[in-house]
């Protein structure tokens, strides 16, 4: 458990850093080339905001809601970046900042969210274009490739990154079953042992062993949410 909240944690600071570059990013766009409209400076304080206030909020949400507010937040993300770009002159290369967003939706949800936000990203990009259709160029479509390009490169990096999490997980997970076993005295305590560890595994929702004694078949050392026709059962032999 404690390896499962120090991985979210990871996942939360590496978001924050990701958010504070594109920040730094965008603010050398606006503070150097300048022609950017007097409310961008105050944009880029709000995403700050956003972005502080995202990383030390999300431990306190509900964690069946987290996974909306996280995907909520990288809409807040796609936006700002295109918010940015059509404020700024099209030759101010800031659809690069659509990286950052790409980059999260693979920290959070391997490829198919690289995929997913490079496609959400590339739709603000045309809308953009479309509504500066006048002052676009034949390379204003650059951006589009380097997108794409963008999101098979974190959409691969996530499969690696996947692979090592679950590599990592179960070899941990087997490392503190084996060190907690060796401490066992009696064929109870294996049981128990054996069922806690079970039931810590993702996606298991129940663990129970079936003991037999005295010619009587019965549940023992039960954790989670046994079926009830389960829980209440006693077998003879």
């Amino acid at each position: 458990m404690r390896s499962e909240r120090s991985g979210t944690a990871d996942v939360e600071r590496a978001t924050l850093r990701l958010r504070l570059a594109a920040a730094a990013l965008a603010t050398t766009l606006v503070l150097l080339g300048g022609g950017s409209p007097a409310w961008v400076p105050a944009g880029l304080v709000a995403y700050l905001a956003f972005a502080v206030v995202a990383r030390y909020a999300m431990p306190f949400v509900p964690e069946p809601v987290a996974r909306g507010v996280a995907i909520g937040a990288i809409g807040v993300d796609i936006a700002a970046t295109g918010v940015l770009v059509a404020a700024l002159p099209l030759d101010r290369p800031a659809w690069a900042l659509f990286m950052i967003p790409i980059g999260l939706g693979a920290l959070r949800y391997g490829a198919f969210g690289a995929a997913a936000v490079a496609a959400l990203a590339i739709v603000a990009i045309d809308v953009v274009l479309a509504l500066r259709l006048q002052e676009a160029e034949a390379v204003a479509l650059w951006p589009l490739q380097l997108v794409v390009a963008a999101a098979l490169v974190a959409a691969e990096l996530a499969k690696i990154r996947g692979r090592d999490v679950v590599e990592h997980d179960v070899l941990q997970r087997r490392t503190a079953a084996l060190s907690d076993l060796s401490g066992a005295m009696t064929s109870s305590q294996v049981l128990r042992i054996a069922t806690e560890h079970v039931y810590r595994v993702p996606g298991v929702s129940a663990a129970w062993a079936w003991t037999q004694r005295e010619d009587v078949t019965a549940i023992e050392h039960a954790r989670g949410d046994v079926p009830h026709h389960l829980a209440a059962t006693s077998l003879g032999p």
